[in-house]
């Protein structure tokens, strides 16, 4: 019996970089790489979604549907600083049914173009003040579309939230907080 065999050896190191310190690698197709594929090596700014995804500054995550459980029940994404925009382009977030999509700490954020589906909270807001906007067509699937953990001076004006198919209003208010 004979055969031939070729050992190239260890892999490089090089196969697995990331050039923009983001914590994502290359988009190298190389599955022994950790951690998380980046869509944009080159931009620190542009991440793909992932549990434990903590904003202290402005993001934008890339394109595409994820789909990532919240096992830690403390949102897949989490604001941690005021002012932070999250731009989603066209992303789309799938869960297990559990967990949150995004927790919000803090004070002055912005969610627009992001798609958070199969989660039991799609947005909760855990903060005294109240200060944040996003577009709330993009819930869908939840047990509760925004939940809120403080009790003071929460005003939700404006907006719809949908269920499923089912559409369901409390209480629905105009952008300026009058009731319809």
């Amino acid at each position: 019996m004979s055969s031939n065999v070729v050992d190239y050896g260890p892999r490089p190191a090089y196969l697995c970089y990331d050039s923009d310190n983001d914590g994502a690698y290359n988009t190298s197709s190389d599955s022994v790489c950790p951690g998380y594929r980046d869509c944009d090596d080159t931009d620190g700014s542009l991440l793909p979604p992932r549990e434990g995804l903590v904003l202290n500054s402005d993001t934008t995550l890339c394109s595409g549907t994820y789909y990532v459980n919240d096992t830690n029940q403390g949102g897949i994404i989490r604001f941690n600083a005021t002012s932070i925009e999250l731009s989603c382009l066209g992303t789309v977030m799938v869960g297990n049914n559990q967990g949150a999509g995004a927790y919000i700490v803090s004070d002055s954020n912005n969610i627009t173009g992001c798609t958070f589906s199969n989660y039991s909270k799609g947005i909760t807001y855990g903060f005294t003040g109240w200060n944040w906007t996003m577009d709330p067509s993009f819930l869908h699937d939840y047990l509760y579309g925004v939940a809120v953990d403080s009790k003071d001076e929460v005003i939700v004006a404006g907006y719809d939230i949908a269920a499923g198919d089912n559409q369901q209003h409390i209480v629905k208010l105009d952008n300026n907080g009058v009731m319809k």
